[in-house]
């Protein structure tokens, strides 16, 4: 991705090269001297965590000083109130300084969020289309939408069964380095966090509300755990929390919190009673994250339902535990979103309007109307959408005419576009907000940068330029079940299309004719479909992944069997190497792509224990080393290889002239021309140690390895093209270990 705007390296540089500087640094040429920690504040508030914690971590080293003390300087910036200001306005070439300030908050706005305008074929198809656009979007990229000004006339198939509600973000707000807080509208039964929480009763038994919800959701997995911890340790008392599996949901654990219960017209002092063991729920909740390591909660609005409690005095207990939690939380703990989550608009109402009492306005307001905002005569701060600038007085004549740019500045970006495509072609993406005029647009929020291009780029291809021919390829068409091929009978006749499957040569999908916006329509709701039986596909994996390791065990040096470690509740996690590490692994991985002309974006070590494991049963049993070899992937599977590994169905090549395998290359270039370019913003690499162990030349008929000699069970391990490409049949024999994510754009 190229950022248009100074890097962190860039903007810090100069202090943490020299710490004589005490702390300011430059920002380009453009003259203006700030203080250094302001500087790290801003790039915290962008999302730039990392870097920042191990830029900050590096200065204090070298200047043998705490995290808590101040940066020296021939000022003091730090006012009693903690706020951090700007210093002051120097040789002040002020375009300069608009200019740089307008690529920082163009390079901020790019790097997690955009707003999209939607041309009127786009939101006729979102009309129709709206909760499968929300769920594909997901599912694909890990992105969320806030969709404006559309009128749902909820006609999706999808949205009737699967994804009844849009999950829409309501209020957002770094509350520290560490810890977020934000207020959803979304189902918890579907709504993808590390944990969610239920409103659970002292003897957890699920029967009605939001538990009765998850449980069904989930499956009978979750009743039977926690039938177990009933029968192991009692009834719970109220404010106690208990952890289970989540069974079937998208989260990774449930954490049963046992609220209050009230009698429906409650005395002030049953109410003031209940209000201490709420608080209690929430803190052993918010303590649990801290014990499992989760990076996302969601909350309910505990209690308020069934059980009677104020659902205003609910929400300011929440967000004031929160905010509390916060207070005493280690300021180097794991970054944590706490997210309520409820799905009918008075809890969420409630809960906002907590959060803005309590907390002030969001961070991110994608509805706000900046052109609209209040003038006034002395400037103290500056809101430019998600980044604030506070000017420190004195300078008045400079900071007047630096008033009058910012302000022009501000008019320029309601309506400049931000992105366009790499490729020169109009995107329709701005940095405008759109709704003060009724606009239909959206807001996509993604986890990382290369997250949103990569979704920008398909919300182009699928909204902004609808065809009147879209082919799908996507293995996963071969699990419809027949209630899926009974729902494309459906969708032919509602958008009045032509739905084609088909597969041959080992790459399946669907193809859909009609007008452009009716295969649109019909495009977003088979690929929501394909991403339901992705996922369906990878939960089968996991528990497959599961029933294995339970029936593995090792043997002690006395020969004794040992059950081994069960899966860790967060099932992988990617570690982003620093690109500039004196490592010689990553030493070695940059120059093979240098080799091969490629830039390296984004560098990032693949933990999986469960895969681990598997692996290191089927090494045992092959006895040989392992090389390292490469696969060429779509965006969409990346984190689903991280997560269950290898599978034929993720990255079928161009041809299968060797077997109807999972496969692999050498070499990176040979990767590059085996697979076939899919159009995607970046091109992303998965690196892995492959047991390719005894091997044989393949041919196109192959399902599974030969056999060795007559016997049918003993059979090779692999095969091979002879020339570099390596094919295995059992996903178990491969272990990812770094995700690569490289730049179209040539390295020289």
């Amino acid at each position: 991705m190229t950022h248009h705007g100074p890097t962190l390296q860039k903007i810090v540089g100069n202090e943490t090269s020299n710490s004589r500087m005490g702390g300011k640094c430059d920002l380009g040429d453009c003259g203006m001297i700030v203080d250094a920690k302001t500087v790290l504040k801003l790039l915290i508030s962008w999302g730039f965590h990392t870097q920042v914690s191990r830029v900050y971590s590096d200065w204090c080293n070298k200047e043998k000083i705490s995290g808590e003390r101040q940066f020296c300087g021939r000022k003091r910036l730090f006012d009693t109130r903690g706020q951090w200001r700007l210093a002051r306005l120097v040789r002040a070439d002020r375009n300069a300084t608009v200019t740089q300030i307008t690529s920082l908050y163009s390079c901020a706005m790019e790097d997690k969020k955009a707003c999209v305008a939607l041309q009127p074929e786009g939101t006729e198809i979102l009309k129709h289309s709206r909760s499968a656009f929300c769920l594909v979007l997901g599912e694909k990229f890990g992105c969320t939408a806030e969709i404006h000004n559309v009128t749902n006339h909820t006609t999706s198939s999808f949205s009737h069964s699967k994804a009844t509600i849009v999950p829409e973000i309501k209020y957002s707000k770094q509350l520290s380095n560490s810890l977020k807080l934000s207020v959803w509208k979304d189902d918890l039964t579907t709504h993808k966090a590390d944990a969610v929480v239920n409103a659970a009763n002292k003897y957890l038994h699920h029967g009605g509300g939001l538990a009765l919800a998850l449980s069904r959701a989930g499956g009978p997995k979750i009743q039977q755990c926690s039938d177990k911890i009933i029968k192991s340790n009692g009834r719970l008392q109220t404010g106690h929390v208990v952890v289970t599996p989540a069974g079937n949901l998208p989260c990774d654990i449930i954490i049963h919190a046992v609220g209050p219960s009230v009698s429906p017209n409650a005395s002030e002092r049953e109410i003031n009673k209940a209000s201490l063991l709420l608080q209690k729920a929430i803190w052993n909740i918010l303590v649990k994250t801290n014990c499992t390591n989760l990076q996302s909660v969601a909350i309910p609005a505990i209690s308020s339902g069934l059980y009677n409690f104020p659902r205003d005095r609910c929400a300011n207990i929440i967000v004031s535990t929160v905010m509390l939690f916060n207070d005493q939380r280690n300021p180097n703990a794991r970054s944590l979103e706490v997210r309520l989550v409820n799905n009918d608009d008075p809890s969420v109402k409630e809960m906002q309007r907590a959060c803005m009492e309590l907390l002030g306005p969001p961070d991110l307001m994608p509805t706000q109307n900046l052109s609209n905002a209040p003038s006034q005569s002395v400037l103290s701060s500056l809101d430019l959408g998600n980044m604030a600038l506070h000017l420190k007085q004195g300078a008045t004549e400079q900071e007047t005419a630096f008033e009058k740019e910012m302000a022009s500045m501000q008019k320029k970006l309601h309506t400049s576009t931000i992105l366009s495509s790499t490729r020169g072609k109009s995107s329709g993406f701005h940095g405008g907000h759109g709704a003060d005029t009724g606009t239909p647009h959206f807001v996509l929020f993604a986890p990382s940068p290369e997250a949103l291009r990569e979704a920008q780029l398909w919300c182009v291809q699928v909204l902004q330029k609808p065809s009147g021919e879209v082919t799908i390829n996507n293995n996963h068409v071969v699990y419809f079940t027949q209630e899926d091929h009974a729902s494309l009978m459906t969708l032919q006749d509602r958008f009045n299309v032509l739905i084609t499957e088909f597969f041959r040569e080992g790459k399946g999908g669907i193809r859909i004719n009609g007008e452009p916006v009716q295969v649109g329509c019909a495009a977003l709701e088979v690929e929501a479909m394909l991403c339901q039986a992705q996922e369906d596909f990878a939960r089968s994996e996991e528990e497959d992944m599961q029933g294995d390791l339970e029936h593995m065990y090792v043997a002690d040096d006395s020969g004794r069997r040992q059950q081994i470690e069960r899966m860790s509740n967060r099932s992988y996690e990617k570690i982003q190497i620093d690109l500039d590490l004196n490592d010689r692994a990553v030493k070695e991985v940059l120059r093979k792509f240098e080799k091969c002309n490629l830039r390296i974006l984004k560098l990032e070590k693949i933990e999986n224990y469960a895969l681990k494991q598997l692996f290191s049963f089927n090494r045992k049993r092959i006895q040989a080393q392992p090389p390292r070899l490469y696969q060429c992937v779509k965006a969409q599977f990346c984190n689903l290889i991280c997560r269950v590994g290898f599978q034929r169905e993720y990255a079928p090549p161009k041809e299968q002239k060797y077997g109807a395998g999972i496969y692999f290359t050498s070499e990176v270039d040979k990767a590059r021309s085996l697979w076939a370019d899919n159009g995607e913003e970046y091109i992303y690499f998965i690196e892995a140690q492959v047991l390719t162990g005894k091997d044989k030349r393949g041919s196109a008929e192959l399902i599974v390895p030969p056999p060795i000699e007559k016997d049918p069970l003993v059979r090779y391990d692999s095969v091979t093209s002879g020339s570099g490409i390596h094919i295995i049949f059992n996903g178990q024999q491969a272990y990812p270990t770094y995700l690569i994510t490289c730049s179209r754009q040539a390295l020289f």
